[in-house]
């Protein structure tokens, strides 16, 4: 869990109830979850669309990660 929420980076907002995050917020969160889970196929959507260019590069880094590993 907490490489989940070191990769997201919302730091003590965490805490914060769910109904009150921006949906970059949930959009980050969203995609650190579904990156630390084994699954065949994960679909991206939104989550290059969102968020300061940090977030995305390190989303992308994530990607090929994952592309290098099956």
């Amino acid at each position: 869990i907490s490489s989940i929420l070191d990769f997201a980076e919302l730091g003590e907002k965490i805490y914060m109830p769910v109904k009150n995050f921006s949906s970059g917020m949930l959009v980050r969160l969203g995609f650190a979850i579904a990156t630390h889970l084994t699954a065949p196929i994960i679909l991206i959507d939104e989550v290059l669309a969102v968020g300061d260019i940090g977030f995305q590069k390190k989303c992308l880094n994530k990607i090929h990660d994952l592309h290098r590993e099956g």
